[in-house]
């Protein structure tokens, strides 16, 4: 019987063992809404109905929720000291999420989220009344968890007496690149204000972010916020343009709810008209295809949870190059062949650092482990800085890996999938240039709030395949050896990359971030030594269909 007892007694540690073991990571949240500040002026409409519209979603996603509403600083600093108690004492499983809406504003590049009780008529006397978002950081960073989520829907204005900003400005300051493991978004661009909303219960901004952690919370986080940005932009015609920074360098694909994100086969686009920039459909991640499993043309899949989205392309035709008449053509886009080009499949974003990252992790790409991302951010923006040899490196590795024929695209692929279906214009969009601030990131003068540099994947409006960012971003590498104009036999090779000509040299493919807009033509080809590696310059993967 003792013997038995015993037995009991360690089934039930085991089992109490084994129950701590399965139990999610702890998830806490701190939401703030400032709303009624004593000021006279100052009060605001939308923070409260914010903050708890927020603090239910997060409830219903499994956060222990501290509210805080219309806060003095002395409280706010309180539930600071809280949030950062509970998060230290969670574990490096746990996730931090915090919410702010109220009057937000920057000194000198310093954060400030102001409390109610504020008195302050200058710049110089608010930075002593409201506390610096750094204490948040702060906490987070000693904390040492995994995933750390910070929303300010802080950018109103604050109504300080005119001419007394003393070194402040409107709206936030940016953080031009997120903390580790920290991902930060604001309501609007660094630098600018967004309104209250008077007329609605809730801001533009934490209205739409509310309906994505209620219907979108399968998708990783930069893809959903990806998502925020393009409906908040659309629905105020322009005039506000959520941003988010992400530094999640341990959880880079963390979702509210793992394992729920939707799936689905992208239907051909109508060509015209073409969808706005911050109207397109959502990025819809594919589905990890089985063994066997066949594919039909057309169908969005991943080959693996890493491996990047593809897209399966239709066999066709292809009327290769540019017109002697098409404006800005040059002497190498031609003479236009007429190819046949069999069903394959291309990557649905360039190769992304995280993609790069993935193939390190993996014993591949030993050439150039970490190629320099310039200081703009790695994560989903495209990867650059790698060369012709090192894309082959990584396509080699991603063939190991899931046993699949993973290459680099040929000219005629490449420009196939570019032009989406549009087989004659100049770009995938149409003939104008002067749309191009709408569909693509170039050296035009634009005021969409992207910076002279590279943009994340999938910032900017599909083609007709689906495919993102085949007109500037990044130049991109294909495999054939370069020739100065097509060859007659080229309909004869299809769509093989060609191994004749300089094959000490490639084409890159659809022209950069410092681009004119002429340049990132679908027909646009330039010669580049295969060992050079530039921030202009990266890649998009291709597999054969089986």
């Amino acid at each position: 019987m003792r013997w038995i007892a015993r037995v009991l007694a360690v089934a039930c540690v085991l089992a109490a063992g084994m129950g701590q073991a399965q139990a999610p990571p702890r998830r806490v949240a701190l939401v703030i809404g400032n709303a009624a500040y004593t000021t006279p002026g100052w009060a605001l409409v939308n923070p409260v109905n914010d903050a708890t519209l927020i603090a239910d979603r997060l409830r219903g996603l499994g956060f222990e929720v501290d509210p805080v509403m219309n806060a003095s600083k002395a409280q706010m600093e309180a539930a600071f000291a809280r949030f950062g108690a509970k998060l230290k004492s969670s574990g490096a499983d746990a996730v931090g999420f915090f919410y702010y809406a109220g009057h937000g504003a920057q000194k000198d590049g310093v954060n400030l989220l102001v409390p109610v009780d504020v008195t302050a008529r200058t710049m110089d006397q608010l930075r002593y009344q409201a506390p610096p978002m750094q204490f948040l950081l702060d906490d987070m960073a000693d904390a040492g968890n995994a995933v750390n989520i910070i929303i300010l829907d802080a950018c109103r204005n604050v109504p300080l007496l005119d001419g007394q900003r003393s070194g402040g400005s409107g709206g936030l300051a940016e953080f031009t690149q997120a903390p580790p493991d920290v991902l930060i978004a604001y309501a609007t661009r660094a630098g600018y204000t967004a309104p209250d909303n008077p007329g609605e219960s809730n801001s533009v901004f934490t209205r739409t972010l509310a309906e994505a952690l209620q219907n979108d919370a399968g998708d990783p986080l930069e893809l959903m916020f990806s998502d925020v940005q393009a409906k908040v932009f659309a629905a105020t015609a322009g005039a506000q343009r959520p941003e988010y920074r992400s530094g999640l360098v341990r959880a880079p694909r963390w979702s509210f709810r793992p394992g729920a994100a939707r799936v689905s086969q992208p239907a051909p686009l109508d060509l015209e008209p073409i969808p706005d920039a911050r109207t397109t459909p959502r990025l819809l991640r594919g589905t990890v295809l089985a063994a066997g499993h066949s594919l039909g043309e057309f169908a969005q899949f991943r080959d693996c949870a890493d491996c990047p989205d593809m897209i399966m392309l239709p066999s066709g035709q292809l009327n290769i190059g540019a017109p002697a008449t098409e404006a800005g053509r040059q002497a190498n886009e031609g003479p236009q062949r007429v190819v046949g080009v069999d069903r394959f499949a291309i990557g649905r974003f360039e190769v992304t650092f995280y993609d790069w990252d993935q193939c390190v992790k993996g014993g591949g790409c030993r050439s150039n482990p970490q190629p320099s991302d310039n200081g703009w951010g790695r994560g989903s923006r495209p990867v650059i800085n790698v060369s012709w040899s090192d894309a082959q490196e990584y396509a080699a590795w991603l063939s190991q890996k899931t046993g699949k024929t993973y290459r680099l695209p040929s000219e005629v692929e490449w420009e196939y999938a570019a032009r989406g279906r549009v087989t004659q214009a100049r770009f995938f969009w149409g003939a104008d240039e002067a749309r191009s601030c709408r569909y693509a990131n170039t050296a035009a003068a634009c005021d969409d709030g992207f910076a002279a540099q590279t943009a994340g994947a999938g910032s900017f409006p599909m083609n007709a395949w689906g495919l993102y960012d085949v007109a500037g971003n990044v130049a991109e590498w294909t495999a054939d050896c370069y020739e100065p104009q097509y060859p007659a036999t080229l309909a004869d090779v299809g769509a093989e990359a060609r191994t004749g000509g300089d094959c000490a040299r490639h084409p890159v493919r659809g022209g950069a971030w410092n681009s004119p807009v002429v340049d990132t033509r679908s027909a646009v080809r330039q010669p580049v030594p295969a060992g050079q590696r530039a921030a202009t310059i990266g890649f998009r993967i291709a597999r054969a269909p089986y």
